[in-house]
């Protein structure tokens, strides 16, 4: 994440990334009713910014919403429910003094329901920036707690860069991140319900159709994933030689996501066209991605996607992005 301290102090700017899923293994259904899951995130160059600023004399805490109108800007956006629960914490701590008043602006860029986390990143952003703002020198560690509250992708929010996430996605491992790759994001207009996709992936699995694995190391060969992100060399479809990571790149909803949603299915295909190292769908979508070996190809390739999108009449949003290292 990108901070700014502006208004002498008083005021903290952050830009907030997307996610990107390079591998997602979903396991059994745990007794809390959220699935286990083993996946590998990748943090992004598509940013939502966010600016908070201190508000002496009382504890509210306002947050005005620009870029999309149906997000709601009360108590219940995760933004205001990270503010509110590290107040508690401060609170519990001895230290709550500090913790002002907030004016909060969100300039969202991040599609909503895409599956690239931006609600996730915003809350982890909040967690970080008040931290800094209210003066409280909370170690990371203690942030961890109030992240797996907020929701699962919250604490890879918290870390960045590349991680292996487990659990529900609150147990976040580091990966080191050697090569910086290139992506081209593309969002087409459809709303996937993540928990409608859940429960069709479940429905199959009663059917026997076997879509999960009882232990991830069995479906994920992680060391072949580590080793494979120190690997350098790829053969493109065009035939050339190509720097890139050969990362086992999966994702075991996407074939659920495109039974429900044929439209997506469409969009992949298109892209499958292009000369891409890989095209994946990401979380339960409706974000796909297609893997570029340099900035210039991830650049040319979305100018030519969003040409032969518009003529087919496919409403996507197409973002050509990097992988981002920790913070």
């Amino acid at each position: 994440m990108l901070f700014e301290s502006f208004d002498h102090g008083n005021s903290l700017r952050v830009q907030a990334p997307a996610k990107i899923n390079l591998y997602l293994e979903i396991l059994g259904l745990r007794p809390d009713n959220y699935h286990e899951i083993d996946t590998v995130l990748q943090a992004v160059s598509l940013y939502d910014t966010i600016e908070f600023r201190r508000r002496p004399g009382g504890e509210a805490v306002e947050l005005a919403v620009e870029g999309q109108p149906a997000l709601s800007g009360g108590a219940d956006n995760l933004i205001c429910r990270a503010a509110l629960l590290l107040r508690e914490r401060a609170r519990i701590l001895g230290r709550a003094g500090s913790c002002t008043g907030l004016s909060i602006r969100l300039e969202k860029r991040i599609p909503m329901g895409g599956g690239m986390g931006g609600g996730s990143s915003d809350a982890a952003a909040a967690l970080l920036a008040l931290n800094r703002l209210w003066k409280l020198s909370l170690p990371r560690q203690d942030l961890q707690p109030l992240a797996a509250v907020l929701g699962s992708d919250v604490a890879f929010f918290l870390e960045g860069g590349t991680a292996r996430c487990t659990g529900r996605g609150e147990i976040v491992t580091p990966l080191a991140d050697p090569l910086r790759r290139h992506y081209v994001l593309v969002t087409p207009a459809v709303e996937v319900p993540t928990a409608m996709i859940y429960q069709q992936l479940r429905q199959r699995r009663q059917q026997g159709i076997g879509l999960t694995a009882s232990q991830a190391i069995a479906t994920m060969n992680f060391k072949l994933f580590l080793e494979s992100l120190m690997e350098g060399q790829k053969t493109s479809r065009s035939g050339e030689h190509r720097e890139v990571s050969l990362a086992p790149w999966f994702n075991r909803l996407q074939e659920v996501a495109f039974d429900g949603f044929p439209s997506l299915r469409d969009v992949y295909q298109l892209l499958e066209e292009e000369p891409f190292i890989k095209v994946q769908l990401t979380g339960s979508g409706s974000t796909l991605f297609g893997v570029c070996v340099d900035q210039g190809m991830a650049e040319d390739l979305a100018a030519r996607l969003k040409r032969r999108l518009e003529d087919r009449k496919l409403e996507c949003q197409v973002f050509p992005v990097h992988s981002l290292a920790g913070w």
